[in-house]
């Protein structure tokens, strides 16, 4: 499953593009397939004239379906007045969540916060 947010997140003028994705059954280590094997994968693009250039990505090791998470993008917002928009991202377990916050410091996106979720 695949989720594009297009989005002026720094006020100048142009669209960021927030992506997440789920990939199922892809060639795992050493070119092997598993078809339980899941990633899930979330970016964030900014347009350039060539194309795209990544300014974050989360990339994790692939897990078996019991382990594997995806990412919601929940929330776009200025959590704190700087003119930038924050992003909160929902990491989703089988049977638990976490927020993920993401902050731009200087020209590049950081984790500064995962938790606060919950679970069954």
């Amino acid at each position: 499953m695949t989720d594009i947010h297009a989005t002026d997140m720094n006020g100048n003028g142009s669209p960021e593009y927030l992506v997440t994705d789920a990939l199922v059954g892809e060639v795992v280590k050493r070119g092997d397939y598993d078809p339980n094997i899941q990633y899930a994968l979330a970016l964030i693009l900014e347009p350039t004239a060539d194309g795209f250039k990544q300014l974050f990505s989360h990339f994790p090791e692939p897990g078996i379906p019991d382990e594997s998470h995806t990412y919601r993008f929940t929330d776009i917002i200025d959590l704190d007045g700087d003119g930038i928009c924050e992003v909160i991202i929902q990491k989703r377990n089988y049977s638990s969540w976490d927020y993920i916050l993401l902050k731009k410091k200087g020209d590049v996106w950081e984790q500064i916060y995962e938790g606060a979720g919950g679970g069954c």
